[in-house]
C-alpha cells in the first residue's frame, strides 16, 4: 500500500514539474518583448537600414536617459516618504517636503520632455509615406505611455 503511494506521489509530483517547465518555456521573455518592440516600430514604418540604424542609436540614447532619470525619481521618491520618518517638524519639514516634490515633478516632467524629443526625433527619420504610418505607431505607443491598456478607454479620454 505505501508503495503504491509513493508511486503515485512520485508521478504527481512528476506532471506538476514537467507543466512548470513547459509554461516557463512558454512564457514569452519580456527582455526579448522591448526589443521586439523596437523591431515592430521599425516593421511597421517600413524603415530602411540607414534608418533601422539611426533609430537603434536613438532608442539607446532615450533608454539610458529615462533610466537615469527613473534612478533620480526612485531617490527621490524615497527621500520623500522617508521624511515622514524624520524627527524635524513645523516649517523645516514643510520646507524640505515641498523641495522634494518639486525636484520629482521636474524629473517626471524631463521624462516626458525626453520622451516627446524622442518621438519627434523617429518621426523627423520618416520620409512622406512613412509619415502616413507614424500616427498609426504613435496610436499603438501613446498607450504604454500613459498607462491605459485599452484602446476604447483611450477613444473615451481624449473626446473629454
Amino acid at each position: 500500500m505505501n508503495n503504491k503511494i509513493y508511486k503515485i506521489g512520485f508521478l504527481v509530483l512528476l506532471v506538476i514539474n514537467i507543466a512548470m517547465l513547459v509554461l516557463f518555456v512558454m512564457k514569452p521573455d519580456r527582455s526579448r518583448s522591448k526589443e521586439g518592440m523596437k523591431e515592430k516600430i521599425a516593421t511597421q514604418l517600413d524603415f530602411t537600414e540607414d534608418q533601422k540604424s539611426a533609430f537603434e542609436e536613438m532608442v539607446d540614447k532615450h533608454r539610458t536617459a529615462v533610466r537615469t532619470l527613473n534612478d533620480q525619481e526612485r531617490k527621490l521618491t524615497d527621500a520623500y516618504f522617508s521624511q515622514l520618518m524624520s524627527t524635524t517638524s513645523g516649517k523645516e519639514n514643510t520646507v524640505m517636503q515641498e523641495t522634494t516634490f518639486q525636484e520629482i515633478m521636474d524629473v517626471k516632467s524631463k521624462k516626458l520632455r525626453s520622451t516627446y524629443h524622442h518621438l519627434e526625433e523617429m518621426k523627423s527619420l520618416c520620409n512622406k509615406d512613412q509619415r502616413q504610418k507614424f500616427d498609426a505607431v504613435l496610436n499603438q505607443i501613446i498607450p504604454r505611455l500613459t498607462g491605459a491598456r485599452d484602446p476604447a478607454i483611450r477613444m473615451k479620454r481624449s473626446r473629454e
